[in-house]
Protein backbone atom coordinates (compact mmCIF):
# COMPACT_ATOMS: atom_id res chain seq x y z
CA UNK A 1 0.00 0.00 0.00
CA UNK A 2 2.97 2.36 0.82
CA UNK A 3 3.88 2.57 -2.48
CA UNK A 4 0.79 3.34 -4.04
CA UNK A 5 0.76 6.69 -2.06
CA UNK A 6 2.80 8.14 -5.16
CA UNK A 7 -0.77 8.32 -6.69
CA UNK A 8 -2.26 11.73 -5.30
CA UNK A 9 -5.61 9.82 -6.28
CA UNK A 10 -5.46 7.25 -3.92
CA UNK A 11 -3.96 9.79 -0.73
CA UNK A 12 -7.48 12.09 -1.96
CA UNK A 13 -9.55 8.94 -1.44
CA UNK A 14 -7.51 7.73 1.92
CA UNK A 15 -8.30 11.20 3.09
CA UNK A 16 -11.89 11.32 2.10
CA UNK A 17 -12.97 7.83 3.62
CA UNK A 18 -11.06 8.65 6.87
CA UNK A 19 -12.62 12.34 6.94
CA UNK A 20 -16.36 10.48 6.77
CA UNK A 21 -15.77 9.09 10.34
CA UNK A 22 -18.37 6.47 10.37
CA UNK A 23 -17.44 5.03 13.68
CA UNK A 24 -16.82 8.78 15.08
CA UNK A 25 -12.36 8.36 14.58
CA UNK A 26 -10.26 8.64 10.91
CA UNK A 27 -10.50 5.39 9.57
CA UNK A 28 -12.41 2.82 7.09
CA UNK A 29 -12.47 -0.49 7.20
CA UNK A 30 -11.01 -2.43 3.86
CA UNK A 31 -14.02 -5.13 3.39
CA UNK A 32 -16.22 -2.32 3.11
CA UNK A 33 -13.99 0.08 0.94
CA UNK A 34 -12.24 -2.69 -1.27
CA UNK A 35 -14.72 -2.54 -4.18
CA UNK A 36 -14.61 1.26 -4.45
CA UNK A 37 -12.63 2.46 -7.69
CA UNK A 38 -10.17 4.85 -7.90
CA UNK A 39 -8.92 6.64 -11.23
CA UNK A 40 -5.06 7.76 -11.37
CA UNK A 41 -3.24 9.85 -14.25
CA UNK A 42 0.35 9.99 -14.95
CA UNK A 43 2.07 11.51 -17.98
CA UNK A 44 -1.48 11.63 -19.50
CA UNK A 45 -2.85 7.86 -18.87
CA UNK A 46 -5.29 7.31 -16.84
CA UNK A 47 -6.01 3.57 -15.17
CA UNK A 48 -8.81 2.52 -13.11
CA UNK A 49 -8.41 -0.13 -9.75
CA UNK A 50 -10.12 -0.83 -6.71
CA UNK A 51 -8.99 -0.15 -3.82
CA UNK A 52 -8.71 -3.29 -3.30
CA UNK A 53 -6.40 -4.12 -6.08
CA UNK A 54 -4.04 -1.19 -4.77
CA UNK A 55 -3.74 -2.76 -1.28
CA UNK A 56 -2.96 -6.16 -2.87
CA UNK A 57 -0.40 -4.86 -5.86
CA UNK A 58 1.03 -1.23 -4.81
CA UNK A 59 -1.19 0.59 -7.04
CA UNK A 60 -0.06 -1.30 -10.40
CA UNK A 61 -1.89 -4.06 -12.67
CA UNK A 62 1.18 -6.58 -11.94
CA UNK A 63 -0.97 -8.76 -10.51
CA UNK A 64 -3.63 -10.53 -11.88
CA UNK A 65 -7.66 -9.43 -10.82
CA UNK A 66 -7.87 -12.91 -9.23
CA UNK A 67 -4.67 -12.91 -7.28
CA UNK A 68 -6.08 -9.77 -5.61
CA UNK A 69 -9.67 -10.58 -5.15
CA UNK A 70 -8.47 -14.35 -3.94
CA UNK A 71 -6.06 -12.08 -1.27
CA UNK A 72 -8.77 -9.82 -0.12
CA UNK A 73 -11.07 -12.74 0.23
CA UNK A 74 -9.01 -14.60 2.51
CA UNK A 75 -8.33 -11.25 4.24
CA UNK A 76 -11.99 -10.54 5.21
CA UNK A 77 -12.31 -14.22 6.64
CA UNK A 78 -9.12 -14.17 8.74
CA UNK A 79 -9.31 -9.88 9.38
CA UNK A 80 -12.38 -9.18 8.99
CA UNK A 81 -11.81 -6.19 11.21
CA UNK A 82 -8.81 -4.71 9.64
CA UNK A 83 -8.75 -0.80 8.98
CA UNK A 84 -6.57 2.03 7.15
CA UNK A 85 -6.77 4.60 10.23
CA UNK A 86 -5.18 8.16 10.17
CA UNK A 87 -4.65 8.85 13.70
CA UNK A 88 -5.01 12.57 15.09
CA UNK A 89 -2.03 13.84 15.89
CA UNK A 90 -0.54 17.47 17.62
CA UNK A 91 0.51 19.13 14.31
CA UNK A 92 -0.92 16.11 11.34
CA UNK A 93 -4.67 15.03 10.95
CA UNK A 94 -6.96 13.72 8.45
CA UNK A 95 -8.54 17.11 8.03
CA UNK A 96 -5.49 18.87 7.79
CA UNK A 97 -4.01 16.73 5.19
CA UNK A 98 -2.55 18.46 2.32
CA UNK A 99 -2.50 15.72 -0.28
CA UNK A 100 -0.52 17.15 -2.88
CA UNK A 101 2.27 17.75 -1.02
CA UNK A 102 2.44 15.01 1.91
CA UNK A 103 2.91 11.71 1.28
CA UNK A 104 2.52 10.00 4.58
CA UNK A 105 4.33 6.68 5.89
CA UNK A 106 2.12 3.69 6.31
CA UNK A 107 2.57 1.69 9.55
CA UNK A 108 0.60 -1.66 10.88
CA UNK A 109 0.54 -2.88 14.76
CA UNK A 110 1.80 -6.22 15.42
CA UNK A 111 -0.42 -9.02 16.67
CA UNK A 112 2.31 -9.08 19.63
CA UNK A 113 2.15 -5.44 19.79
CA UNK A 114 3.09 -5.26 24.29
CA UNK A 115 1.20 -1.69 25.42
CA UNK A 116 2.75 -2.14 28.42
CA UNK A 117 6.10 -1.76 26.95
CA UNK A 118 7.78 1.61 26.95
CA UNK A 119 10.05 0.86 24.34
CA UNK A 120 7.33 -0.49 22.16
CA UNK A 121 8.00 0.01 18.29
CA UNK A 122 5.91 -0.54 15.19
CA UNK A 123 7.14 -0.94 11.87
CA UNK A 124 6.67 1.68 9.02
CA UNK A 125 7.09 2.10 5.42
CA UNK A 126 7.73 5.14 3.24
CA UNK A 127 6.30 5.28 -0.70
CA UNK A 128 10.09 3.98 -1.74
CA UNK A 129 9.37 0.71 0.23
CA UNK A 130 12.35 2.26 3.01
CA UNK A 131 11.51 0.62 6.66
CA UNK A 132 11.52 2.78 9.72
CA UNK A 133 10.70 1.78 13.29
CA UNK A 134 8.30 3.76 15.35
CA UNK A 135 7.80 5.06 18.88
CA UNK A 136 4.29 3.56 20.15
CA UNK A 137 4.64 5.91 22.68
CA UNK A 138 5.89 9.38 21.18
CA UNK A 139 4.11 10.56 18.63
CA UNK A 140 5.85 11.24 15.22
CA UNK A 141 7.05 14.60 13.93
CA UNK A 142 4.88 13.61 10.72
CA UNK A 143 1.41 12.22 9.32
CA UNK A 144 1.42 7.98 9.20
CA UNK A 145 -1.25 6.39 8.19
CA UNK A 146 -2.04 3.05 10.38
CA UNK A 147 -3.24 -0.68 9.41
CA UNK A 148 -4.93 -2.35 12.09
CA UNK A 149 -7.97 -3.59 13.40
CA UNK A 150 -11.48 -1.64 14.16
CA UNK A 151 -12.08 -1.19 17.81
CA UNK A 152 -15.70 0.24 17.64
CA UNK A 153 -17.30 -2.92 15.54
CA UNK A 154 -17.80 -6.31 16.23
CA UNK A 155 -18.06 -9.04 13.69
CA UNK A 156 -19.91 -12.22 14.07
CA UNK A 157 -20.46 -15.32 11.32
CA UNK A 158 -23.58 -15.39 9.95
CA UNK A 159 -23.98 -19.06 10.89
CA UNK A 160 -23.03 -18.48 14.50
CA UNK A 161 -26.17 -16.77 15.40
CA UNK A 162 -28.54 -18.98 14.43
CA UNK A 163 -26.46 -21.61 16.46
CA UNK A 164 -29.03 -22.12 19.33
CA UNK A 165 -25.81 -23.98 21.33
CA UNK A 166 -23.48 -20.83 21.92
CA UNK A 167 -23.69 -20.55 25.22
CA UNK A 168 -21.93 -16.87 25.74
CA UNK A 169 -25.21 -14.28 26.04
CA UNK A 170 -25.25 -13.32 22.25
CA UNK A 171 -29.10 -13.91 20.90
CA UNK A 172 -29.24 -15.85 17.82
CA UNK A 173 -31.24 -14.22 15.03
CA UNK A 174 -34.60 -15.81 15.27
CA UNK A 175 -34.91 -14.65 19.43
CA UNK A 176 -33.33 -10.91 18.39
CA UNK A 177 -34.79 -9.90 15.07
CA UNK A 178 -33.56 -6.51 15.55
CA UNK A 179 -29.48 -7.93 15.28
CA UNK A 180 -30.72 -8.44 11.73
CA UNK A 181 -29.87 -4.62 11.60
CA UNK A 182 -26.68 -4.62 10.87
CA UNK A 183 -24.30 -1.65 10.04
CA UNK A 184 -22.32 -3.89 6.84
CA UNK A 185 -22.82 -7.68 5.73
CA UNK A 186 -21.11 -10.01 3.44
CA UNK A 187 -22.01 -13.53 2.63
CA UNK A 188 -20.22 -14.59 5.47
CA UNK A 189 -20.05 -12.19 8.39
CA UNK A 190 -22.42 -9.47 10.36
CA UNK A 191 -21.27 -6.36 11.53
CA UNK A 192 -22.30 -3.82 14.07
CA UNK A 193 -21.38 -1.10 15.85
CA UNK A 194 -20.01 -2.26 19.57
CA UNK A 195 -22.50 0.53 21.44
CA UNK A 196 -25.39 -0.61 18.79
CA UNK A 197 -24.77 -4.33 19.55
CA UNK A 198 -25.08 -4.50 23.35
CA UNK A 199 -27.55 -2.20 23.49
CA UNK A 200 -29.33 -4.98 21.18
CA UNK A 201 -28.29 -7.58 23.05
CA UNK A 202 -29.17 -6.07 26.76
CA UNK A 203 -32.79 -5.41 24.90
CA UNK A 204 -33.04 -9.17 23.68
CA UNK A 205 -31.89 -10.84 26.56
CA UNK A 206 -32.81 -8.27 29.72
CA UNK A 207 -29.53 -8.99 30.57
CA UNK A 208 -29.69 -12.82 31.48
CA UNK A 209 -26.18 -14.86 30.77
CA UNK A 210 -25.31 -18.66 31.88
CA UNK A 211 -23.53 -19.04 34.98
CA UNK A 212 -24.05 -19.43 38.66
CA UNK A 213 -22.78 -18.63 41.94
CA UNK A 214 -21.68 -21.13 45.47
CA UNK A 215 -23.92 -20.71 48.33
CA UNK A 216 -22.35 -19.12 51.91
CA UNK A 217 -23.40 -19.12 55.11
CA UNK A 218 -26.65 -18.07 56.55
CA UNK A 219 -27.05 -15.88 59.61
CA UNK A 220 -29.64 -14.78 61.92
CA UNK A 221 -29.96 -11.46 62.74
CA UNK A 222 -33.57 -8.69 61.80
CA UNK A 223 -31.66 -5.21 62.41
CA UNK A 224 -33.29 -3.18 60.41
CA UNK A 225 -30.81 -1.10 58.50
CA UNK A 226 -32.00 1.73 56.22
CA UNK A 227 -29.56 2.74 52.84
CA UNK A 228 -29.80 5.59 50.46
CA UNK A 229 -31.76 3.13 47.74
CA UNK A 230 -34.57 1.92 50.39
CA UNK A 231 -35.53 5.90 50.43
CA UNK A 232 -35.18 5.68 45.86
CA UNK A 233 -37.32 4.14 43.00
CA UNK A 234 -35.05 5.60 40.43
CA UNK A 235 -32.47 3.03 38.07
CA UNK A 236 -28.86 3.40 38.89
CA UNK A 237 -27.23 5.90 36.33
CA UNK A 238 -23.58 6.05 35.67
CA UNK A 239 -22.47 10.12 36.17
CA UNK A 240 -18.57 10.13 35.04
CA UNK A 241 -15.30 8.69 34.96
CA UNK A 242 -11.85 10.03 35.21
CA UNK A 243 -8.19 8.49 34.90
CA UNK A 244 -6.60 8.48 38.14
CA UNK A 245 -3.62 10.21 36.79
CA UNK A 246 -2.06 10.79 33.56
CA UNK A 247 -0.12 8.29 33.75
CA UNK A 248 -2.35 5.66 34.13
CA UNK A 249 -4.28 7.59 30.77
CA UNK A 250 -1.13 7.43 28.77
CA UNK A 251 -0.74 3.71 29.29
CA UNK A 252 -4.35 3.05 27.15
CA UNK A 253 -3.63 5.88 24.72
CA UNK A 254 -0.94 5.18 22.10
CA UNK A 255 -0.83 7.49 19.58
CA UNK A 256 -2.09 5.56 16.85
CA UNK A 257 -5.04 4.60 18.94
CA UNK A 258 -8.11 5.97 17.68
CA UNK A 259 -10.46 7.86 20.12
CA UNK A 260 -11.20 6.06 23.96
CA UNK A 261 -13.61 3.11 23.58
CA UNK A 262 -14.82 2.47 27.18
CA UNK A 263 -16.79 -0.78 27.69
CA UNK A 264 -18.22 -1.51 31.43
CA UNK A 265 -19.87 -4.80 32.26
CA UNK A 266 -22.50 -4.44 35.05
CA UNK A 267 -22.97 -8.01 36.81
CA UNK A 268 -25.44 -8.69 39.10
CA UNK A 269 -26.31 -12.42 40.84
CA UNK A 270 -29.34 -13.49 41.60
CA UNK A 271 -30.90 -15.62 44.92
CA UNK A 272 -31.54 -18.22 42.17
CA UNK A 273 -28.08 -18.63 41.32
CA UNK A 274 -28.26 -17.21 38.05
CA UNK A 275 -25.83 -14.22 37.01
CA UNK A 276 -27.00 -10.92 35.20
CA UNK A 277 -24.36 -8.46 33.13
CA UNK A 278 -25.37 -5.53 31.45
CA UNK A 279 -22.56 -3.72 29.11
CA UNK A 280 -22.79 0.20 28.43
CA UNK A 281 -20.50 1.51 25.75
CA UNK A 282 -18.85 5.10 25.64
CA UNK A 283 -16.27 6.79 22.95
CA UNK A 284 -15.12 10.34 23.31
CA UNK A 285 -11.51 11.83 21.60
CA UNK A 286 -8.93 12.09 23.83
CA UNK A 287 -9.04 16.02 24.24
CA UNK A 288 -12.52 14.84 26.23
CA UNK A 289 -10.44 13.13 28.79
CA UNK A 290 -7.77 15.95 29.79
CA UNK A 291 -7.39 19.46 30.41
CA UNK A 292 -3.90 20.55 29.11
CA UNK A 293 -2.50 23.93 29.75
CA UNK A 294 0.62 25.50 28.45
CA UNK A 295 3.08 23.43 29.95
CA UNK A 296 1.03 20.36 31.28
CA UNK A 297 -1.98 18.23 30.99
CA UNK A 298 -3.99 16.80 33.31
CA UNK A 299 -7.26 14.24 33.76
CA UNK A 300 -10.85 15.73 33.29
CA UNK A 301 -13.51 14.31 34.50
CA UNK A 302 -15.66 12.52 31.57
CA UNK A 303 -19.54 12.84 31.20
CA UNK A 304 -20.92 9.19 30.61
CA UNK A 305 -24.31 10.70 29.50
CA UNK A 306 -26.23 9.51 33.57
CA UNK A 307 -26.42 6.13 31.15
CA UNK A 308 -29.36 3.55 33.17
CA UNK A 309 -28.34 1.25 34.67
CA UNK A 310 -30.71 -1.17 36.50
CA UNK A 311 -33.20 -0.59 39.06
CA UNK A 312 -31.75 -2.05 42.26
CA UNK A 313 -34.34 -4.77 43.81
CA UNK A 314 -32.41 -5.64 46.42
CA UNK A 315 -34.76 -8.63 47.45
CA UNK A 316 -33.51 -9.51 43.52
CA UNK A 317 -30.06 -8.69 43.30
CA UNK A 318 -28.69 -8.64 46.65
CA UNK A 319 -26.34 -5.90 48.45
CA UNK A 320 -23.55 -5.90 45.59
CA UNK A 321 -22.54 -5.84 42.47
CA UNK A 322 -19.66 -5.51 40.10
CA UNK A 323 -18.37 -3.26 37.62
CA UNK A 324 -15.85 -4.21 35.02
CA UNK A 325 -13.96 -1.73 32.88
CA UNK A 326 -11.49 -2.16 29.87
CA UNK A 327 -10.45 0.19 26.79
CA UNK A 328 -11.32 -1.49 23.53
CA UNK A 329 -8.30 -1.81 21.91
CA UNK A 330 -8.64 -5.16 19.50
CA UNK A 331 -6.82 -8.39 19.05
CA UNK A 332 -6.93 -11.56 19.40
CA UNK A 333 -9.35 -12.99 22.60
CA UNK A 334 -8.95 -14.16 25.56
CA UNK A 335 -11.01 -14.93 28.68
CA UNK A 336 -11.10 -12.09 31.77
CA UNK A 337 -12.34 -13.91 35.09
CA UNK A 338 -13.30 -12.57 38.28
CA UNK A 339 -15.66 -12.68 41.04
CA UNK A 340 -17.88 -11.08 43.85
CA UNK A 341 -19.95 -12.04 46.83
CA UNK A 342 -23.67 -10.63 47.36
CA UNK A 343 -25.88 -11.28 50.26
CA UNK A 344 -29.76 -11.61 50.13
CA UNK A 345 -32.23 -11.78 52.27
CA UNK A 346 -34.35 -15.03 52.79
CA UNK A 347 -37.52 -13.59 54.05
CA UNK A 348 -37.41 -14.86 57.30
CA UNK A 349 -35.03 -12.95 59.46
CA UNK A 350 -31.64 -14.56 58.16
CA UNK A 351 -29.46 -13.77 55.05
CA UNK A 352 -27.74 -16.00 52.84
CA UNK A 353 -24.04 -14.70 50.87
CA UNK A 354 -23.45 -16.17 47.28
CA UNK A 355 -20.37 -15.97 45.35
CA UNK A 356 -20.46 -15.39 41.80
CA UNK A 357 -17.76 -16.25 39.24
CA UNK A 358 -18.49 -13.89 36.27
CA UNK A 359 -16.07 -14.37 33.08
CA UNK A 360 -15.94 -12.02 29.69
CA UNK A 361 -14.45 -12.71 26.67
CA UNK A 362 -11.67 -9.28 25.68
CA UNK A 363 -9.60 -9.02 23.12
CA UNK A 364 -5.78 -8.79 23.24
CA UNK A 365 -5.06 -5.90 22.94
CA UNK A 366 -7.41 -4.17 25.22
CA UNK A 367 -6.49 -2.42 28.21
CA UNK A 368 -7.95 -3.21 31.79
CA UNK A 369 -9.10 -0.50 33.58
CA UNK A 370 -9.92 -2.61 36.31
CA UNK A 371 -12.97 -3.38 38.59
CA UNK A 372 -14.71 -2.29 41.45
CA UNK A 373 -17.88 -3.35 43.82
CA UNK A 374 -20.64 -1.00 43.98
CA UNK A 375 -22.61 -1.90 47.12
CA UNK A 376 -26.38 -1.28 47.77
CA UNK A 377 -26.28 0.98 50.69
CA UNK A 378 -23.19 3.11 49.16
CA UNK A 379 -25.10 6.82 48.85
CA UNK A 380 -26.23 8.16 45.67
CA UNK A 381 -27.11 11.88 46.13
CA UNK A 382 -25.65 14.41 44.55
CA UNK A 383 -22.61 13.72 42.34
CA UNK A 384 -22.90 10.15 43.57
CA UNK A 385 -20.29 7.52 45.31
CA UNK A 386 -16.89 7.68 44.08
CA UNK A 387 -15.25 3.55 43.19
CA UNK A 388 -11.30 3.31 42.19
CA UNK A 389 -10.68 0.78 39.93
CA UNK A 390 -6.97 2.01 40.55
CA UNK A 391 -6.73 3.10 36.94
CA UNK A 392 -9.61 5.35 37.02
CA UNK A 393 -12.43 6.27 39.46
CA UNK A 394 -16.29 6.32 38.19
CA UNK A 395 -18.96 8.02 40.05
CA UNK A 396 -22.70 6.04 40.34
CA UNK A 397 -25.61 8.44 41.50
CA UNK A 398 -29.64 8.28 40.74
Amino acid sequence: MAASLKHVDVRNFIKKNANERFDGDYNFLIETSKDNQITTSKEGRTSTLSFGEVLFGGGTLSSSRAESNGFLDSLSLISPLLQVSVPSLREHSAETWDTQSTIPLVAFVPSNYDSEDENATIPAYDSEGNVYELSAKEEPNELVIVIRENERLMVFEKASLTDVGRGDGIPTLDKCPIMQSAYFENDVNLYYLSSDVYDEINLCTGGRTGGGGSGGGSGGGSGITSCDRDRKSGKDRLYRMIFNNMTAFKRVNDWFDGGQELHVTIFFGQANGAISKVTKVFSGRDRDFKDCGLFNCDPEWFGLRDVEIVTWDKAVYGDAMLYSWIEKDGGGTLELNSSFSSTFDNGNGSKTTQTFSVKSTIQEEDDILGESIVEYCDNTDGDGYSYDTGKITFQVRQ
